[in-house]
């Protein structure tokens, strides 16, 4: 059987592997890793050091080699990672941008997150995704057609649907006149 490679630590690396293989204070992992290693360079085979921490021998091995070929730095942070895959083709995105900007829902005055969707064939949140990372406001994008407020500004037209306040100078508050019997 093949035995795995024994790292050989130096006194400066013993003993940081050794305060971050009982420290509280650093990553879970971190501190797995170290005492990974820390077994590895007394002896231990990948088998042993993988029943004694609890985890697998391929996790073992993986430290292990990683300390080998770059030191403290190899097992302090994980590896990079290939980006996920773009679920979304641009021509889609292209698409819900385009309308967004240009042209009118089918059965209101600005586009809704619910409406693009069924439009599109994709799902809500992906729809509010695509608008946020675009940084693109459906109600401030979108072509207006509102016949009820006939070119009125957005806002004076919501005023007009909302109760008006009592003038200034006039108190909400009517004195009644109590009765006591």
């Amino acid at each position: 059987m093949k035995r795995a490679p024994t790292p050989h630590l130096t006194a400066d690396q013993k003993q940081r592997l050794s305060s971050w293989a009982n420290s509280r204070l650093v990553q879970v992992r971190l501190a797995e890793r170290a005492r990974i290693v820390l077994l590895a360079a007394e002896g231990f085979s990948d088998k042993d050091v993988a029943a004694r921490e609890g985890c697998d021998r391929r996790t073992v091995a993986l430290w292990r080699r990683r300390f080998i070929e770059n030191g403290l730095a190899g097992i302090e942070q994980d590896a990079p990672r290939r980006a996920a895959k773009r679920r979304i083709p641009l021509e889609k995105i292209d698409t819900v941008i385009h309308l967004t900007k240009s042209e009118a829902p089918p059965n209101g005055m600005r586009w809704s997150s619910r409406a693009m969707a069924q439009v599109v064939g994709m799902s809500e949140a992906s729809i509010r995704r695509i608008w946020q990372t675009h940084g693109i406001v459906p109600s401030a994008s979108s072509p207006k057609h509102r016949p009820d407020t006939q070119g009125v500004p957005r806002w004076r037209a919501a005023r007009r649907s909302a109760p008006m306040p009592p003038p200034q100078g006039t108190s909400a508050d009517v004195s009644r006149e109590t009765t006591r019997a």
